[in-house]
């Protein structure tokens, strides 16, 4: 053979597709991924057309062979919890190996923010998580954030699972990580979360097409983003909007034109006024709402003080703020939910007076320092109070800005991308923690997630996947009179839910904080939700996984006797006597209404109401005063019942 019919030969090998790598696995079959246990499972992938595919898993080998369009399928039969394990797949050049394994259970945690949270959100109050060495057995495969309207996607882009050690704990949603923990305190096996969330979104972004066919208006929005020029007009739109503002407050803003500016060190209060802070400067008569206002705090430390590295806290800010500590930027951000924790560098502090600024960018409503919310400057052992009083100055007034609109949140985009492909990936179950970016219009909130949970097990092919939600919690101040309330309406669509089968709800209302929509008490919301997914998906079937539900009533003369399921050992009320109940006649006002426990029943009545037509409990945004517990310590669920029984059914009952 010629030396040229050899070079021909060879690089025809070289190119031919075989020799590329074609054998391929989709992301969530990567290194550390926990399978689903104790059930057959069907493994994916792709490879050459018409390729023969080997799969081999505890010295066990499975063939399969990939269709004309290279793609391929294995299954391979039911494996008990444990591990590690290593999977093997070979083609017919190309090997590939996954390593450190695990069988047990795979949950699925999807919603939009209170999900999302990550740990590092909470470690204030969780400061052991921060510390806790490598937790093996829970693992988290974070998706990334993506939309598509066109079309399901059958992959992730690269993602990797973790497993909970120190180095990417903080990553981890915490309301799933503690769900996780508490299921693997009392099963024993390793625990796989798969984290598709997104913070702001509505349920109808996490539904296919299918599903959102009941739902022409919001197909038809789907439909309308599928065209670029579409998404591009409102990120153009969104950012010059934004982008103007912004410009338009730095270049109006007396205190960055101001030489010197106003966050030098040693700047003077003459022309600052007093206010006290925490709190929103309307509530002290300043009728400035929109735009920038400085803020000064002197505060005093000794010559070790000064000499520490010190974290700043400023609770929460409306909107964001940029914040300096003797003239020097130690922290910013740019917008209101997230806690200010600031890390201040030592040499910035100094002996004797310092000086704290704070810029405050107010883009809509009132502007002000969160209450209830800890500011104070934290050194070793101690803690430097700044509540109290301030000084301000206004840099300039503006416009309200405009909420953006955001792409990611239109119908069907995040299902598209960020569901679609862990469909094909067995799972045990569901746990969602979503409804807050539905509250402006609840009504029709139990279709949506009803269809949803309908669709998503069609999609998984579990037609009893279950499914645990968490019921929204608390927010806003709290109201002594009865008043509307569409985060009620939105809890009462949620309770609604609870008709479908191998579904349950965790109460929240009162692990809530009235001033963050965020509550950062997600253990104990993790504990209630592993105890629904105990009876609901572990067959625990004695086991008390719930708060009183709503079941019947009856009239008795003025007074409405209830009923519950879920009541445990018995019902108790937090609290000197049981509050939360309202009733209204039949002119729709309601009356703040006495109630007792008698047995498993409660009786309500109000001297205001003589004919009762409507009973209400825990009507509120921020429902406080509703105490209605189960002996095992389980909150029951708010409701509002229309009473409209006929004399046949008070006998029945």
């Amino acid at each position: 053979m010629s030396k040229r019919h050899f070079f021909v030969i060879l690089t025809l090998l070289f190119w031919s597709p075989i020799s590329y790598a074609t054998l391929k696995l989709p992301m969530l079959l990567s290194d550390g991924a926990v399978l689903q246990r104790d059930k057959p499972l069907t493994l994916w992938g792709e490879a050459a057309p018409n390729e023969i595919i080997t799969l081999t898993l505890n010295h066990k080998h499975f063939k399969g062979q990939a269709n004309g369009q290279g793609q391929w399928s294995i299954q391979i039969p039911a494996n008990g919890a444990g591990g590690p394990h290593e999977l093997q797949i070979h083609g017919r050049s190309e090997s590939l190996r996954v390593q450190d394994i695990y069988f047990g259970d795979v949950w699925l945690a999807s919603g939009q923010s209170n999900m999302e949270l990550p740990i590092r959100r909470v470690l204030e109050k969780y400061p052991e998580l921060g510390k806790r060495k490598k937790f093996p057995l829970i693992r988290q495969f974070l998706v990334p954030k993506a939309y598509d309207f066109h079309r399901p996607h059958e992959d992730y882009s690269q993602v990797a699972w973790q497993a909970a050690n120190p180095e990417n704990i903080q990553n981890f949603s915490a309301v799933a990580y503690f769900f996780a923990e508490a299921l693997l305190d009392k099963l024993d096996v390793p625990i796989g979360i798969i984290n598709s969330s997104y913070g702001g979104s509505p349920v109808q972004s996490w539904m296919s097409e299918q599903a959102l066919a009941s739902f022409p208006e919001h197909l038809s929005i789907a439909h309308h983003f599928r065209h670029p020029e579409s998404i591009k007009e409102v990120e153009l739109r969104n950012k010059k909007r934004e982008l103007q503002w912004h410009k338009d407050a730095d270049a109006q803003d007396k205190g960055m034109q101001s030489v010197p500016p106003w966050y030098v060190k040693d700047g003077k209060d003459e022309d600052w006024q007093p206010i006290y802070m925490p709190g929103y400067w309307y509530e002290q008569g300043e009728p400035f709402q929109n735009g920038v206002l400085w803020l000064r705090k002197r505060f005093y430390l000794n010559d070790n003080q000064a000499a520490q590295t010190a974290i700043l806290r400023l609770g929460s800010i409306t909107d964001a703020d940029q914040t300096y500590i003797n003239g020097e930027l130690v922290g910013n951000t740019t917008y209101q939910y997230p806690p200010r924790i600031y890390r201040v560098p030592e040499e910035v502090l100094r002996s004797g007076e310092n000086s704290l600024v704070v810029r405050v960018l107010s883009h809509r409503g009132h502007g002000g320092f969160v209450p209830d919310k800890p500011y104070e400057l934290r050194l070793a052992g101690e803690n430097i109070d700044l509540s109290g009083e301030w000084h301000y100055r206004i840099g300039t007034a503006m416009p309200a800005l405009a909420h953006s609109e955001f792409i990611a949140w239109k119908p069907l985009g995040l299902f598209n991308t960020m569901l679609a492909p862990a469909t094909r990936f067995s799972i045990k179950g569901v746990i969602w923690y979503q409804g807050e970016s539905n509250t402006d219009a609840p009504e029709n909130y139990s279709k949506m997630f009803n269809a949803m949970v309908s669709d998503w097990r069609q999609q998984w092919q579990q037609p009893e996947l279950p499914i645990i939600f968490v019921q929204l919690s608390a927010l806003n101040p709290y109201h002594g009179e009865p008043v509307q309330s569409n985060w009620a309406a939105l809890r009462q669509q949620q309770l609604e839910s609870l008709k479908l089968k191998n579904i349950a709800m965790a109460v929240s209302f009162d692990l809530g904080e009235w001033n963050d929509i965020h509550p950062l008490e997600k253990k104990r919301l993790g504990q209630r939700m592993a105890l629904a997914a105990r009876y609901l998906a572990y067959g625990e079937r004695n086991l008390v996984y719930s708060g009183p539900l709503f079941d019947k009533l009856s009239t008795d003369d003025s007074s409405v006797l209830i009923s519950f399921t879920e009541v445990g050992s018995g019902l108790t009320a937090f609290g000197e006597s049981l509050t939360g109940f309202t009733l209204a006649g039949k002119d729709g006002k309601f009356a703040v209404a006495q109630a007792r426990i008698e047995g498993h029943r409660v009786r309500v009545w109000s001297k205001q109401v003589k004919d009762p037509a409507k009973v209400r409990y825990g009507w509120q945004d921020n429902p406080q005063d509703a105490n209605l517990y189960n002996q095992e310590g389980l909150p029951a669920s708010p409701f509002e019942v229309d009473i409209d029984i006929s004399p046949i059914q008070q006998a029945e009952q």
